[in-house]
């Protein structure tokens, strides 16, 4: 959906000449990479949070991110770490049924670091 709509948009004149026009006038687009970019520790890897944590779940997913992980809500196949706090729940039993790896605060904290 969100590809047809970036082809459709660029496909319409009215939008390439606005473009052409503001290219013209100055506008020097830059290329932004990603949180953490494409060498990051955690470049293309999943992440599910669960539990309670001595940091809030945003803090945990903005840290994450920035390292170059993808943070997820449900674990599955694809997941390479579960971050487990106190009362993990039934993510827990999903991520050893599926041989993710879990992790504590401390053991992420120490991959983190390596970053």
């Amino acid at each position: 959906m969100i590809a047809k709509s970036l082809y459709e948009f660029f496909r319409d004149p009215q939008q390439t000449e606005l473009i052409d026009r503001a290219l013209s006038l100055g506008l020097a687009p830059v290329q932004v990479e990603a949180p953490g970019g494409a060498d990051a520790l955690l470049a293309g890897k999943v992440v599910v949070i669960t539990g309670t944590l001595s940091l809030s779940r945003k803090q945990w997913k903005e840290r994450l991110e920035q390292a170059g992980a993808s943070v997820t809500g449900s674990v599955s196949a694809k997941t390479d770490y579960l971050l487990a706090g106190e009362s993990p729940g039934s993510k827990l039993a999903a991520a050893e049924k599926n041989e993710v790896e879990v992790l504590d605060e401390q053991k992420m904290n120490q991959l983190l670091e390596k970053a």
